[in-house]
């Protein structure tokens, strides 16, 4: 104490000159119990991130395979090294019925939780419920073209996903924000493009998420994930 008031020592991580040489143990001692305590809390924060989040800086591209291991339409998502897996979705099959009850996991099959998928029987929109997060609706909109509508986790921006013409209606989608889509062509932002793969067996599609939109990848992956199902179940109605 000096002069009637408390010494509040400033945060460990201003410089390294703290604590100074010569300094009293409990100040030593508080120094280094603050400095494990944020280096534990940093390290936790990491670890509970999305893979992509803590590693990419440009665009990201995530793979959507089937899961050829299982009888079913379980799908494996990638990495763009193809190879190591970041998500799983797990699409119970369910017999002459038109709901749906996915569940995405981060890892593989066996990882945390993110997000449940449902849909009811009839309809083409669908909810996003995270895991002690929002719900989220994802509700079909347009005529000609197709559109999907849904409130980023922030609750505030509106994002639609648009059918990139009336023949692609069912095969390839770009994300913008809504109210972008109220601009002329050229000036629109996208931030996410999915892509179904036509002549490529055993994998859905890829989808690209612009470095302005990686705070929201898995509400934007489970969007596209939700889309291209639908998409592929006209699709198998149209044949």
């Amino acid at each position: 104490m000096r002069g009637g008031a408390y010494f509040t020592p400033p945060p460990p991580q201003v410089h390294h000159g703290w604590p100074p040489s010569g300094a009293p143990k409990e100040l030593v001692d508080f120094y280094r119990d603050k400095a494990r305590a944020m280096n534990r809390a940093a390290a936790e924060k990491k670890e509970q991130q999305p893979p992509q989040q803590q590693q990419h800086q440009g665009p990201l591209e995530l793979h959507v395979y089937r899961d050829e291991r299982l009888f079913g339409k379980d799908d494996i998502i990638t990495g763009p090294d193809k190879q190591q897996m970041l998500y799983y979705l797990r699409f119970p099959v369910k017999f002459f019925s038109g709901r749906w009850d996915l569940s995405l996991r981060r890892g593989g099959p066996d990882g945390p939780e993110v997000a449940h998928i449902d849909k009811g029987t009839f309809g083409d929109s669908f909810d996003i419920s995270f895991v002690n997060g929002p719900q989220i609706r994802c509700q079909r909109t347009g005529l000609i073209s197709t559109k999907y509508l849904f409130q980023g986790q922030g609750g505030s921006a509106y994002y639609c996903w648009k059918s990139d013409g009336h023949f692609l209606s069912q095969m390839n989608y770009t994300l913008f924000r809504e109210d972008d889509l109220e601009l002329p062509k050229e000036q629109r932002r996208p931030l996410a493009h999915w892509r179904t793969s036509n002549f490529s067996f055993g994998k859905d599609g890829v989808l690209t998420i612009n470095p302005e939109a990686l705070n929201e990848v898995e509400l934007i992956l489970a969007t596209a994930l939700g889309i291209e199902e639908r998409a592929r179940e006209r699709r198998n109605r149209n044949r």
